[in-house]
């Protein structure tokens, strides 16, 4: 979307725009991101987006910045400095801190994205509209243990397995990995060899080794398991050598882009082919290897090895091209799509600056869908309809109160640090005082610039005592904020013992919920509105004197840059799957 919207605008008469974008251009940006070209590749996206627009455009003035949005100098005085935001981004914790900082410095944001055949186009203004962390958001697919491990039914859950079988080979450990149980160790009374490489073997007894283990042997094991097949067949042996000698061009180079599924005889010769690769030619990366959709090696391992697990289970087999998708979580961008989604959030900007005072009442959220729909003879895949005021029971906008509902005695301050504000809530800087149950009051925990010595060694002894070790048991109230994004929280603590859930990997298995008081926060929304119609006959709407936009990009890659959203929910990240194991 950001090459289109940065054209839009500059033709549209925007003179002063600011770009900003971390990323540099790659070989997949090229079929749709019409601005670049060959010889642009390894060099920064904003520098050459801005350059080629100003000479595209006569009279325009974009300028760039190679730079994370995140970064210290883009604070809350240099988002003032602009009369409109426009977020053109691929992944949600960046929109939800370009959100909070447009909200902290009461500019306005025009929020678009795109996936696939979708996309969508909406503005934001704090206090009058619902903003980004309003809306719920979606989370990554989860598979059960059973399904991956021995049952799988559909081709993604034999590539999220064969996404372990490559890490189990090539990356560090990880005590983590499904699979382990493959790894030596013993099962059944049996004791099994380790599956990694020894140095001492050849490559070609690798290749037979791990074909054996993971095609004959495990398979074996579950077809003994009578119960799994009572409503299915159970699998069959695949003898991989064998079927490898069986492709007549098993030197052929590989076309990973094709969208032509493999054949069984195929996936076995290019599972034994790259095997044999891995270690003779990349043999010193070994074990330091984790899965990369760029990786034209691990693509062509997991699709043969997905492929023939999906064989030996009786489920369709897949193209390389469709599982660089599945396995690296792409949505493929349409061109149009982008198009469509810039000249819609160009629209809205313009919008913004002729009138900032009547967003609410102008500016409209639109939406683009695949198929047509509405009256007959008057169909169309462009929809739109009213903003949606703030929801109050948003804890960025509307501060609304939140619950954390934890077994106190277990969870740590650490994992609430890393898995609730930096993983669930965005935070950047995060810090944590308590108010315990009896009216106490203490700083458990601060972060960023400007701490001593002395501070920083307080607050790292704390991160492994537990909350009710640091007074924030059940009825205590946290204030967490980030000072980074100007974010503060206030959540109360409710204990449940032995609460499940999931937990960051290599930490103990103790979970969380979080929840929001939406009641308290209507009651608080009534309230402060009915003070504010004493006294708001005055107006607030003082229009900006200088009509300067900035853009923000990041990444821009394979990946869900936008979202389609029903009314009042998002379906913020649009993913194929993902390879979290609901246990």
């Amino acid at each position: 979307v950001g090459c289109e919207l940065i054209t839009k605008l500059a033709a549209s008469g925007f003179t002063e725009v600011q770009l900003i974008d971390m990323d540099t251009i790659d070989l997949s940006n090229l079929n749709r991101q019409f601005l670049f070209r060959r010889s642009h590749i390894k060099q920064p996206k904003a520098n050459v987006a801005a350059e080629r627009v100003n000479a595209m455009i006569p009279g325009s003035g974009v300028r760039a910045t190679v730079a994370n949005i995140k970064d210290k100098p883009f604070d809350t005085e240099f988002f003032r400095g602009f009369a409109v935001v426009l977020n053109a981004l691929d992944n949600a914790a960046a929109r939800r801190h370009v959100n909070r900082m447009c909200l902290a410095a009461g500019v306005p944001l025009v929020e678009s994205g795109s996936t696939g055949w979708l996309g969508q186009a909406y503005a934001v203004k704090g206090g009058e509209t619902e903003c980004f962390d309003c809306m719920p958001r979606s989370v990554a697919k989860t598979f059960a243990v059973c399904t991956i491990r021995s049952t799988p039914e559909k081709p993604v859950h034999c590539v999220v397995w064969a996404k372990m079988c490559w890490e189990l080979l090539f990356a560090p450990q990880d005590e983590s990995n499904l699979l382990n149980d493959l790894d030596g160790g013993e099962t059944s009374g049996k004791v099994k060899t380790r599956l990694r490489w020894d140095e001492k073997e050849t490559p070609e007894a690798f290749a037979s080794r791990f074909a054996d283990r993971i095609f004959v042997e495990d398979i074996k094991e579950q077809i003994e398991m009578k119960d799994l097949w009572n409503s299915r067949p159970p699998p069959r042996v695949i003898d991989v050598v064998a079927e490898a000698k069986t492709h007549a061009d098993e030197g052929a180079a590989l076309n990973l882009h094709e969208q032509r599924a493999w054949s069984l005889a195929e996936s076995a010769a290019v599972l034994v082919r790259i095997m044999q690769k891995m270690v003779t030619a990349r043999a010193k990366e070994v074990g330091e290897l984790n899965f990369d959709k760029d990786d034209e090696d691990a693509v062509a391992f997991v699709t043969a090895c997905s492929n023939l697990r999906a064989a030996a289970y009786g489920i369709d087999l897949s193209s390389p091209f469709e599982v660089r998708g599945i396995a690296g979580n792409i949505i493929h961008a349409i061109a149009t799509t982008n198009a469509m989604v810039a000249g819609l959030a160009c629209l809205e900007c313009i919008k913004v600056v002729m009138d900032p005072s009547a967003i609410r009442e102008k500016c409209r959220t639109t939406y683009i869908t695949r198929y047509p729909s509405g009256p007959k003879g008057r169909e169309t895949i462009i929809r739109s309809e009213p903003l949606n005021a703030p929801n109050p029971g948003c804890y960025v906008c509307n501060k609304a109160q939140l619950t954390l509902t934890v077994d106190t005695e277990h969870f740590t301050l650490k994992q609430l640090v890393d898995s609730v504000l930096r993983a669930q809530f965005d935070f950047i800087e995060p810090s944590v005082d308590v108010t315990t149950a009896t009216g106490d009051q203490n700083v458990v925990f601060e972060s960023g610039d400007g701490l001593d010595a002395y501070e920083l060694e307080a607050y790292a002894a704390n991160l492994p005592r537990t909350l009710a070790a640091l007074g924030a048991g059940d009825g205590a109230t946290l204030e967490v904020s980030d000072f980074a994004q100007s974010v503060a929280v206030s959540v109360t603590v409710a204990h449940e013992p032995e609460k499940t859930g999931r937990a960051r990997k290599g930490e103990a298995y103790v979970g969380f919920e979080v929840s929001g008081d939406v009641e308290k926060a209507k009651a608080k929304e009534e309230e402060e509105a009915a003070a504010a119609a004493e006294g708001a006959e005055e107006g607030d709407g003082k229009k900006r004197k200088r009509e300067e936009v900035a853009a923000v990009g990041e990444g821009g890659g394979e990946g869900a840059e936008g979202k389609k959203r029903s009314k009042a929910t998002v379906d913020d990240d649009m993913i194929v799957h993902g390879d979290v194991i609901e246990l």
